[in-house]
């Protein structure tokens, strides 16, 4: 999966997922055919990728650890902004 090598994303993703991902430089996160993928961290890097104009100013594109996970200020905001929405119900 290829990425802008001039964003913070790749370089990000190494700081907080490891080497749960092989890549090449700062320019992509690469798979083997018969490789298990790591369904949920590569969500999360979907969905900064998407959001990159958004949380590129953000410490670590607002990637946070907390006790084995992983929350992103993205996914806060959805949840923040869903719960509201319920307790107007």
């Amino acid at each position: 999966m290829y990425f802008k090598c001039t964003s913070k994303l790749v370089p990000t993703f190494k700081e907080v997922f490891g080497d749960l991902f092989k890549y090449e430089n700062t320019r992509a996160i690469l798979f083997d055919l018969d490789e298990e993928i790591p369904e949920d961290e590569l969500k999360i890097c979907i969905s900064l990728t998407l959001n990159y104009h958004n949380v590129k100013n953000l410490p670590r594109l607002g990637l946070y650890k907390i006790e084995n996970s992983i929350l992103t200020n993205f996914l806060i905001l959805i949840l923040s902004r869903n719960l509201i929405q319920f307790l107007r119900l």
